[in-house]
């Protein structure tokens, strides 16, 4: 069954409820661990008898350092290869952006795609979006970066926004294409622009702990150019200062956003985060299969039970660039839930449907927790 955006959003409200509770708790602890004792320097009446036998007779204070500002850039995959997934993957995009609000974050949601056109007369699509400077390399793309929702916007644009990304996504879905469809995958050159965007947001917003969220399913291609104009380069190093990341591919279908993430992280300080939705998985062999595809283990068979189970999983020993690594699995359980039942529904019918809700909002939840968690805790 197809979500209205207003039933979309009444089950995302709990689940940004809890990412915000996770959030304060983290923030909370963090300061906690930060706090020391400082002697006053005003005797304190009740240690003033052991004066004999200690100096150690003056009141103290709890001493809290104040709390790190906190930033958030969403990077959706506008590309046709997240059709069938790119209602979910909007999803998470609206419940991280009403976090941010709930949580007075600032924020920034960005598309890219190499497809989207604007509504201009003099727009010329074919200006490359990279130039070659001082012999580097450069980029064989188009890249269109669209930003979509920002928490510059009041709350009625706010809510404006997310319709028509949501309205986005469904019509895209329905291949009812618009000014918004779904394109190719420019991913090598959306990081290598994450970079100059992430340095701008960090000073316009003077936020010390800055997150750079990507959702995507990472079937970039291979896009970087040597100088000499021979082809796409097999192998690049990406230098800045004494920060040195060297990168590898092999066939087209190969990218370079694991070193250009451990780049773009070194660079800025930015907390690098990956969500991967899969799409249906029917079985621990199918989320075997998919597990494969983004870590070193030689054996998934736990992992994959685990995803496959829960609906959720963070990926560790992996070598994809990411500082963390969430895999959902946004299946929904057949049948109405609580923001879709009639209001004439019987007693059995409504309890059926809660159960099917908690189903649906337990991965959700665990997941988008993790991420409340990684938000508040930064990179170090």
């Amino acid at each position: 069954m197809k979500l209205t955006y207003d039933q979309r959003e009444t089950e995302n409200r709990k689940v940004v409820d809890a990412m915000f509770r996770r959030f304060e708790r983290t923030k909370a602890a963090s300061a906690f661990s930060r706090t020391r004792i400082a002697k006053t320097g005003a005797i304190d009446p009740l240690r003033v008898v052991n004066y004999r036998l200690s100096d150690d007779i003056f009141r103290r204070n709890a001493i809290t350092p104040k709390g790190k500002s906190h930033g958030v850039l969403v990077f959706l995959d506008w590309s046709g290869s997240m059709e069938d997934i790119v209602e979910d993957s909007v999803n998470q995009v609206m419940m991280l952006a009403d976090f941010c609000q709930k949580a007075r974050i600032p924020f920034e949601v960005y598309l890219f795609s190499d497809s989207y056109t604007p509504r201009s007369t003099d727009y010329n699509s074919h200006d490359p979006m990279f130039v070659r400077r001082d012999g580097g390399f450069t980029c064989d793309s188009r890249l269109h970066l669209v930003n979509v929702l920002s928490s510059r916007a009041s709350r009625r644009q706010h809510t404006l926004l997310k319709k028509a990304l949501f309205e986005a996504a469904r019509a895209n879905a329905a291949h009812e294409y618009n000014s918004l469809r779904l394109g190719g995958t420019p991913l090598d050159s959306a990081i290598l622009a994450s970079r100059d965007l992430i340095r701008k947001f960090q000073a316009d917003n003077k936020v010390e702990i800055v997150n750079a969220v990507w959702i995507t399913d990472g079937q970039g291609c291979r896009e970087i150019q040597p100088p000499e104009n021979k082809g796409l380069a097999d192998r690049v190093e990406f230098v800045e200062g004494n920060i040195r990341v060297n990168s590898t591919t092999q066939g087209y279908w190969s990218s370079n956003d694991a070193a250009l993430y451990r780049w773009c992280a070194a660079t800025t300080g930015a907390n690098i985060l990956g969500i991967f939705l899969t799409g249906k998985v029917r079985s621990p062999n199918a989320a075997a299969q998919i597990i494969y595809r983004h870590t070193k283990d030689s054996d998934v068979t736990e992992s994959s039970q685990e995803f496959f189970n829960n609906g959720f999983i963070e990926l560790k020993n992996t070598d994809n660039g990411y500082d963390r690594f969430f895999m959902l699995n946004p299946t929904r359980p057949k049948g109405d839930t609580s923001a879709t039942i009639s209001d004439d529904a019987g007693k059995i019918a409504y309890r059926n449907a809660m159960i099917r809700e908690g189903k649906t909002r337990k991965a959700q939840t665990a997941m988008m927790e993790c991420v409340a968690e990684s938000i508040a805790r930064g990179r170090y």
